[in-house]
């Protein structure tokens, strides 16, 4: 089936005030800040009027905006994954956010730049990102405060996230006091549900909350540091039904920002002709009315805009190649972008085996590069962009896919019980099970907003409602999950 969708691929020439001052350094500093669950379309430099990411757009307005950037995965730790190794999920191994480890054989970009002469760091705001997952390879220090506490508290591990303002504190003191030449991969967790904002609308909110106490880091950088803003991945808001993430893989989700302030100066003003969404949000009984749903247009400002398709795993290769440190990963670097240079097309894929693991249903994979977009659950869906001169051919694109995804679907290990409650206390499902069914995620994510407006419910109504949906759908691990709690604490 091929949907039509708007779409304009090409890198525009340079602006005619486009100028960028060389910053003649053998080993620059670097910092790349991770912003979890941030949408594109929810910052102010990527045209949302409503935004209050004023932080971010001057680093725009300095800098390089991919409008096309995409993640691989839905999920915090493969994403993170691939983020700091360039690798597809197949490739590092991680493919879920519960039962699974990178390898101690996998090297991150921070192993590459601490060989390089660097002083590292790391400072994670949530616990699905905690040292015992793997990702703390190659950093002299990795901040991350979950340490047993009080069993009374909402997890066995104490706090399972930190806010963004000692995230930051932490962050910053650690820039200043390190002379380097240093590295630092800084992530902050606001966006992801719940939100904390009490006013107004709760998501951007608590995206303005991490964008205002970012500005504090960015403060101790110099114009000669490299820095690179990005997220995880997006949040659906009901688009297509899908309340926050994980579960399908539409471009709410996959489509991120990407911001990259190179060293020296980039003056000059690039606003392409700006996109308007076809899609309009259904706004699902219950939902909390300050949650704006409106379409925002894509009308990016920045002080250079790159159109072609992007990846995550492209971050590692360009911080590597700036660093002047060998690197090997599949991603490619993206400085020849930042110079204005033209580039062969990028295939982007994404895949989430979340549906697989937690509720019996299939898994997600897509593709798209500058043409088309192929989203892949029990059946293919295509679209085709309408401005496209040449395009590959479907089968292409499925080739890519399979050829990413692998042919094995693989066994999560176990997870303890003490991790299993931290999960679920930032809102995942960590009881993981590899039955497989055959039900297309897209066409059932109703029943995930059953289960949750379920187990949301007080106790009395919560169990009959649960044990309803387990006779409807028996392979729906979580539901066991959820009902088990509700018995316990009845």
């Amino acid at each position: 089936m091929i949907l039509p969708f708007v779409f304009y691929s090409c890198t525009p020439d340079l602006p005619e005030k486009y100028t960028k001052e060389e910053v003649v350094s053998t080993k620059i500093n670097i910092l790349l800040v991770t912003i979890d669950t941030l949408r594109a379309d929810r910052v102010g430099a990527y045209g949302d009027t409503k935004a209050q990411t004023k932080t971010i757009d001057l680093l725009a307005q300095k800098g390089v905006l991919f409008r096309e950037a995409h993640s691989l995965s839905p999920l915090t730790l493969p994403s993170h994954s691939s983020i700091l190794t360039g690798l597809y999920p197949k490739e590092h191994g991680v493919r879920d956010n519960a039962g699974f480890v990178l390898p101690n054989k996998i090297h991150t970009i921070a192993e590459a730049l601490k060989t390089g002469g660097y002083e590292t760091s790391a400072f994670v705001s949530a616990f699905v990102l905690e040292h015992s997952w793997g990702l703390s390879q190659g950093f002299d220090r990795y901040h991350d405060p979950f340490h047993p506490k009080d069993l009374s508290k909402v997890s066995a591990l104490g706090e399972a996230q930190i806010p963004s303002s000692d995230t930051i504190n932490a962050a910053q003191a650690w820039w200043k006091k390190t002379k380097g030449p240093k590295f630092s991969w800084v992530h902050l967790y606001d966006p992801h549900t719940p939100w904390e904002t009490k006013t107004g609308d709760p998501y951007r909110g608590d995206i303005a909350q991490a964008d205002q106490n970012l500005a504090r880091l960015i403060a101790q950088t110099d114009s000669s540091d490299l820095i690179i803003i990005t997220s995880d991945h997006g949040e659906s808001l009901w688009e297509h039904g899908e309340r926050e993430h994980g579960v399908l893989l539409h471009r709410s989700v996959t489509r991120v920002p990407l911001i990259i302030r190179p060293p020296g100066t980039i003056n000059g003003v690039t606003e392409p002709p700006p996109r308007n969404s076809i899609l309009e949000v259904q706004r699902p009984e219950g939902v909390d009315p300050r949650l704006i749903l409106e379409p925002v247009k894509d009308a990016p400002k920045a002080g250079y805009v790159v159109d072609d398709v992007v990846r995550l795993i492209d971050i590692a290769p360009t911080i590597a190649d700036y660093a002047d440190v060998p690197f090997s990963a599949s991603g490619l670097s993206l400085r020849p972008f930042i110079e204005g240079k033209s580039q062969p097309s990028r295939i982007a894929y994404a895949e989430t085996l979340f549906p697989y693991y937690h509720l019996g249903w299939s898994f997600m994979t897509m593709v798209q590069n500058a043409q088309r977009r192929v989203e892949k659950g029990i059946d293919t869906r295509a679209m085709l962009w309408k401005s496209a001169q040449k395009t590959l051919p479907t089968s292409v694109l499925l080739n890519e896919m399979d050829m990413r995804f692998g042919s094995d679907i693989p066994i999560p290990g176990a997870v303890t019980s003490a991790q299993q409650e931290a999960l679920q206390t930032l809102g995942y499902m960590s009881g993981t099970e590899t039955i497989k069914q055959d039900m297309d995620p897209r066409d059932h994510i109703h029943v995930l907003s059953d289960l949750f407006q379920a187990q949301e419910l007080p106790h009395e109504q919560a169990i009959p409602a649960l044990i309803d949906l387990i006779n409807k759908y028996p392979n729906m691990i979580h539901a066991y999950t959820a009902l088990t709690l509700h018995y316990v604490q009845a």
